[in-house]
């Protein structure tokens, strides 16, 4: 899970090419927060989002996918189908959001300009099936049992709803006010008022050191 969320999804999103527009955005200030408001949104929005939808599985997932509950199991029983659809989707909710942090200014075509960044569509791609071998086929060493066709189907549409989800977090940020979590300027520490300090004469010349007799 730490590959696909840090190391994999950095790399995707590290590489994505400049674009015209960067060209009319205002300079970013030096004092502003590094977070910016749209980020806090999308942050916290699919955090919510992610949230409810692991918690509702985690409790009554076993009567939602018809499996068994695998809540009360020890460690050394078999992998379990309830906790591997949970596994499952929440890997899938991640990559699908992948596309949403591709966008960091409240656009609403997360896709425009997919194209120009094939480093981005190889790790997807290779997520994807990494992802797909580690479920059916990781057993006992990924704790994971193999899922059915319909299940798989399920953590894909959980995964995909938050694309539209997206639209709903930045549908909010345009409808709050815009001082609203707006981000705060970065307040340095104040300056010396001089009053300790020595102030040099530059008619003065500076008297060196003698070079210490070599030998």
């Amino acid at each position: 899970v730490n590959l696909i969320m840090d190391s994999f999804a950095s790399l995707a999103l590290a590489t994505e090419p400049p674009h015209e527009r960067l060209l009319d955005r205002a300079p970013y200030g030096r004092n502003k927060a590094m977070i910016s408001r749209q980020m806090w949104f999308n942050m916290l929005g699919h955090s919510v989002y992610q949230l409810i939808v692991i918690m509702v599985m985690l409790v009554d997932g076993h009567n939602l996918f018809d499996v068994p509950d695998g809540r009360f199991t020890d460690h050394n029983d078999p992998p379990t189908k309830h906790f591997t659809i949970i596994f499952n989707t929440f890997v899938l909710m991640q990559l699908f959001n992948e596309f949403n942090s591709r966008k960091l200014y409240g656009e609403w075509n997360v896709f425009e300009g997919l194209a120009n960044n094939a480093i981005f569509l190889i790790i997807v791609i290779g997520t994807v099936g990494a992802q797909i071998i580690i479920v059916q086929f990781g057993g006992r060493a990924f704790t994971c049992e193999a899922l059915s066709a319909e299940q798989w189907g399920w953590c894909i549409l959980f995964g995909f709803l938050e694309l539209p989800w997206q639209f709903v977090v930045n549908l909010v940020v345009e409808e709050l006010p815009e001082d609203f979590m707006e981000q705060t300027e970065y307040t340095p520490a104040e300056k010396d008022d001089g009053a300790d300090v020595e102030v040099v004469d530059p008619n003065v010349p500076i008297r060196q050191a003698p070079t210490p007799a070599l030998g």
